[in-house]
C-alpha cells in the first residue's frame, strides 16, 4: 500500500559479512565462550561501531533464551526472553506471537502494574538500518492515532541495545486464527440432508482462538455473513481514519486483525 519505492531486499553484502561474524560468535558463546567485544573489534575494525552496540544485545538475548520456560507446544526460541528479565519498564513474561518485524511477548508494565503487549526488533533486524527505521516508524504512526479500533501504542524504547515498543494487550486472537479454527470444525448434514454446514459455536473449540471464536455465528447463517460484514466494517473505519492522518498501514491482512473476547476488532501491526 505504500508509494515508496525503496527496497526491501534485506542486507547488502556488507551486512552479510556482519552476520556471519555475529552468527559465528553467537555459536561460541553458546559453546561456553565469554564474550570479549572489543577483542572482537580488534579483529574486525571495520565493524567496531556495530559490534559494540549489536554484540551486548545478542549476550543479552542469548541469556534470556536460556532461561525461559518451555513454551506450551513444546518449543523453545533461541532469541525468546526469559520471563523473570525485564525490558526498561516491563517484565515479559510469554511469547504470544511472530512476524517478519518483531517478537511479541505479554508483559507487565512495573510502573503500573499493568498487563500490555510488547513487540522486539529481532537481532538480525537490527543490521539492516531500514528495517530498524520501518520499526521504530510504524511505533510511532501507531502512536499518533486514537481510534476505538486500533490498539493503542504506550512506549517506545531500546534498552540494552534491544529495541522495543509496548501497546495495549489485546485478549483474544488474530482473525486469522479465527477463520482457520472455522476451517477446521467438523461438518454435519444440514436437515435437507444433502450439503453440509461447518459450525463454529456449537462445536467445542480448543486453543488461542477459543476466547473470540465464540463471537462468530454459525458459518454460512445470515448472523454470521453480518458478523463478518461488521468486521470489515471496523477495520475499513480504522484505515479510514489512519488514512486521513497521512499514514498508510501496508500490511492489512486477517493476521494483523485481533478480535478480543467481547468480539471487537482491532487493527495492529502498522508496517
Amino acid at each position: 500500500m505504500d508509494a515508496s519505492s525503496s527496497s526491501e531486499t534485506g542486507a547488502n553484502p556488507t551486512d552479510e559479512a556482519l552476520l556471519q561474524i555475529l552468527e559465528s560468535t553467537i555459536s561460541r558463546i553458546q559453546g561456553g565462550e565469554s564474550l570479549d567485544v572489543e577483542q572482537l573489534v580488534k579483529q574486525h575494525p571495520q565493524y567496531a561501531r556495530e559490534l559494540r552496540e549489536l554484540l551486548p544485545a545478542a549476550s543479552l538475548m542469548l541469556a534470556w533464551g536460556r532461561s525461559q520456560r518451555p513454551h506450551p507446544n513444546g518449543t523453545r526460541r533461541p532469541d525468546a526472553i526469559d520471563p523473570a528479565e525485564s525490558l526498561g519498564d516491563f517484565r515479559l513474561l510469554r511469547e504470544i506471537g511472530r512476524g517478519g518485524m518483531g517478537v511479541v511477548y505479554e508483559a507487565e508494565q512495573l510502573s503500573l502494574g499493568r498487563r500490555v503487549a510488547v513487540k522486539v526488533l529481532p537481532l538480525a533486524s537490527m543490521l539492516d538500518r531500514q528495517r530498524l527505521a520501518r520499526f521504530q516508524n510504524e511505533a510511532r504512526a501507531a502512536a499518533t492515532l486514537n481510534h476505538p479500533h486500533i490498539v493503542p501504542v504506550y512506549a517506545v524504547g531500546c534498552d540494552r541495545g534491544v529495541h522495543y515498543y509496548a501497546m495495549q494487550l489485546v485478549e483474544g486472537s488474530s482473525l486469522a486464527q479465527i477463520l482457520e479454527t472455522i476451517r477446521r470444525q467438523p461438518r454435519r448434514p444440514d436437515h435437507g440432508g444433502g450439503s453440509s454446514v461447518e459450525t463454529s459455536s456449537d462445536a467445542a473449540v480448543e486453543g488461542p482462538a477459543s476466547a473470540s471464536i465464540s463471537t462468530i455465528p454459525e458459518f454460512s447463517s445470515r448472523r454470521y455473513c453480518r458478523r463478518a460484514a461488521q468486521l470489515i466494517a471496523e477495520a475499513a473505519e480504522s484505515l479510514e481514519h489512519a488514512h486521513a492522518r497521512g499514514i498508510l498501514h501496508r500490511d492489512v491482512k486477517p493476521a494483523n486483525l485481533l478480535v478480543d473476547e467481547t468480539g471487537k476488532l482491532w487493527v495492529t501491526d502498522f508496517g
